[in-house]
């Protein structure tokens, strides 16, 4: 619903459609450059191929209750509280894996922003525990990859504080209305 009030399209070539296993336990991993969109996009397309369908999201959305029987919520900030806090959580993620559901994550945990650096724009570092979920549930990977970025004005909010990346992050979704945005699959990896 939040694609088509945008008028947010996504476009996937059918043979990289065709690349998401039917069935059997599968980590879909994907850089996250937009934002809520990202999910939003994986959301609407993954029930097209299969009905087992999880996405890991942060838990600032976990009030919403559309989002409760798609998502698995987790606080991705790692704050004094996360930690404990995340582990019901991963259970749940290891749960969905062991019964063979596809459990989409952006294991980078926030959004894409300007490496000052590298001078690019860039994924924060991906974090490990989703590699380990996949190891223990022996899930297949997924890597999947949105080409695109948010605004330079947000990028440079965020090099100022990373509170400021978060709060422009609405206003960056509202940018995209009308505009179809590629999503590109990967080969499934044993």
């Amino acid at each position: 619903q939040l694609l088509e009030l945008l008028g947010v399209e996504y476009c996937c070539a059918p043979a990289e459609f065709e690349r998401i296993p039917k069935t059997g336990p599968v980590v879909l991993v994907a850089n996250h450059p937009f934002g809520l969109l990202d999910g939003a996009i994986l959301a609407a397309l993954l029930p097209r191929a299969r009905p087992d369908v999880r996405i890991l999201a942060n838990s600032m959305f976990a009030s919403i209750p559309e989002l409760r029987s798609q998502c698995i919520f987790v606080d991705p900030f790692g704050g004094p509280d996360s930690m404990a806090g995340n582990v019901p959580a991963l259970r749940e993620c290891k749960a969905w894996l062991r019964q063979g559901g596809l459990l989409a994550c952006f294991p980078a945990g926030e959004v894409a922003h300007l490496n000052l650096r590298d001078r690019s724009l860039m994924d924060p570092p991906w974090h490990s525990a989703i590699a380990r979920l996949a190891l223990h549930a022996r899930a297949d990977a997924l890597p999947v990859f949105f080409p695109g970025s948010n605004s330079m004005r947000f990028q440079l909010a965020g090099v100022v504080h990373p509170r400021l990346r978060r709060a422009g992050l609405a206003g960056e979704m509202v940018e995209k209305r009308g505009r179809k945005i590629s999503v590109r699959i990967g080969g499934a990896i044993s």
